[in-house]
C-alpha cells in the first residue's frame, strides 16, 4: 500500500523521484525501490513523508483512506515558499538543514518581533 501511495503523492505534488529523494536525504534509486515495493523505508523516512505530504502515517501505510491533508490556497504555499527562501537567503537556515522543533520556535519568535516592530 506504501508504495502505491507514495508513488501517487509524489506524481500528484508535482515531484520527481529525485527532487523528493533530495526533500528526504535520500538518493533517486532509493524512491524507487520504495515505489516498486523492493524495500520498505524506515520509520524515520515514513514520517518525513508524511510531513512533506501533509498526510497521516496511517495513511501513508494503508490503515486508513483519510489522508486528513491539510488544503493550504495558492497564496500560503507562495508565501510558505518565500520565507524559507529569505530565511536560506540570509543564512538563517540551510536547504540541507533539519529544522529542529526550537529552531522553529527561535524563527517564529524573530518573525514576531519583525512585526512587531513594523507596526510602531
Amino acid at each position: 500500500m506504501l508504495r502505491n501511495r507514495l508513488k501517487k503523492l509524489r506524481i500528484d505534488n508535482h515531484l520527481t523521484q529525485e527532487e523528493l529523494g533530495k526533500k528526504v536525504n535520500l538518493k533517486k534509486s532509493a524512491i524507487s525501490k520504495y515505489e516498486k515495493g523492493r524495500v520498505e523505508p524506515n520509520i524515520d523516512v515514513i514520517i518525513k513523508f508524511a510531513e512533506i505530504f501533509n498526510v497521516s502515517i496511517d495513511y501513508l501505510i494503508g490503515k486508513t483512506d483519510n489522508a486528513n491533508k491539510i488544503q493550504l490556497s495558492d497564496c500560503t504555499q507562495n508565501l510558505s515558499y518565500e520565507i524559507c527562501s529569505l530565511l536560506i537567503n540570509k543564512g538563517v537556515i540551510s536547504e540541507e538543514e533539519e529544522l529542529t522543533k526550537e529552531k522553529i520556535e527561535w524563527i517564529k519568535k524573530i518573525l514576531g518581533h519583525a512585526i512587531d516592530l513594523s507596526k510602531m
